[in-house]
């Protein structure tokens, strides 16, 4: 079912300064790959990292998170290239904790907090360069400057936040005791409204173009829904709704080699589905309700298949959809029987994807694709 915003109102609240100047303030922060024309039909495949065989990738390393229990993590790079895996400090502390891929070892260590660390995103800081935004439990969110290793400055949300999403230098934050989403220009340190329209907590958000070129933001609730925003009038686009009122835990978006713009939605009982975004509608449902959520999606492409999506499964293994021809394949597997929690992708220097998953172990696993000839390829 799909509920267009005339058919249901949706209040949207806004700074009065800001109806004047939103359309510019987000437009203007959304990275250049978000505003590339549809017209071109740039598939989703063309920037993602790759892996040849599947078959290849094991986990090379496990990296021990020295006593944190780590159920968050997120990737990101530097200017210069660097990688490095931020994750959720141990329940003591409230720390966030910066790994470096290539030295192995940490770099940084984020305290401040005072309740659970939910998530972490990079946004685009003038002036300070690597940056990066915590959110926690504790009703606030706090900008890092990652080479001084400094707390910037923290903001009071009002909520606990479940959720961070970020486009340029501009946040969105879901929240598991409200129904709102807040959007936030970080380096303003300015609210620039807040999406109203969800009747449960917000756990999941995705920033997407959608065929008219415009910068949209997807979320999912409590209530059981997906809904479209649109970024640039801070409205309300449509809703997504499968009847099923069951949380929606999990979104992705990508674009196919035929142009259509595909939503992947999972849900507390580990459905996963497929929506195409071109017509609002659920075409696929590609794994049925097995008893446990999903918290993340990681997407990259395999060599002669296309789009690939990842997500963490039973026993320690990560499930691998090929999305193209809608065929589950071979999982990956390691020693550890526990549930994945999280999973994330990043590209080394060749675009080979590496792929990193936590399990609230202290341990974070990394795979990669084991290759014949050393030299063609090495962990950075």
């Amino acid at each position: 079912m799909i509920e267009n915003f005339a058919e249901k109102s949706s209040i949207v609240e806004t700074n009065s300064s800001f109806k004047e100047a939103s359309k510019k303030k987000v437009d203007d922060n959304f990275a250049a790959e978000t505003r590339e024309p549809f017209a071109e039909k740039e598939d989703t495949a063309r920037k993602l990292p790759y892996f040849d065989i599947l078959k290849r990738i094991n986990y090379k390393e496990r990296k021990s998170m020295e006593g944190h229990d780590v159920w968050t993590l997120a990737v990101f790079t530097s200017v210069k290239g660097k990688t490095y895996i931020a994750t959720d400090g141990n329940q003591a502390d409230h720390a966030v904790t910066i790994w470096d891929v290539e030295m192995k070892k940490i770099v940084g260590t984020f305290k401040g907090h005072t309740d659970t660390v939910c998530g972490f995103v990079e946004i685009k800081c003038d002036n300070r360069g690597q940056c990066l935004v915590s959110g926690s439990e504790d009703n606030t969110i706090r900008l890092w400057d990652v080479k001084k290793s400094v707390n910037v400055f923290s903001i009071n949300v009002g909520y606990k936040v479940r959720v961070l999403c970020s486009f340029g230098a501009c946040v969105a934050i879901g929240f598991r005791d409200s129904n709102i989403i807040q959007l936030w220009n970080i380096t303003a340190k300015e609210k620039m409204g807040s999406l109203k329209g969800h009747s449960g907590g917000v756990f999941c958000l995705a920033v997407f173009t959608n065929k008219h070129g415009k910068s949209c933001l997807a979320s999912g609730s409590d209530d059981g829904t997906i809904k479209i925003w649109d970024l640039v009038t801070i409205s309300l686009i449509c809703t997504l709704d499968n009847d099923l009122f069951t949380r929606v835990t999990a979104l992705a978006t990508y674009t196919d080699l035929q142009g259509t713009l595909w939503l992947i939605s999972g849900n507390n009982n580990g459905r996963v589905e497929l929506w195409d975004l071109n017509n609002e509608t659920l075409k696929l449902v590609l794994a049925e309700d097995r008893g446990y959520y999903i918290s993340s999606f990681a997407l990259f492409l395999q060599h002669n298949r296309g789009v690939c999506l990842a997500y963490g499964d039973r026993n320690g293994t990560i499930k691998i959809w090929d999305l193209e021809s809608r065929t589950c394949l071979n999982p990956l597997e390691s020693a550890n029987t526990i549930w994945v929690e999280n999973v994330a992708v990043f590209s080394d220097k060749d675009g080979r994807a590496i792929l990193v998953s936590c399990d609230g172990s202290t341990t974070v696993n990394i795979w990669e694709e084991l290759i014949d000839n050393p030299p063609r390829y090495k962990m950075r």
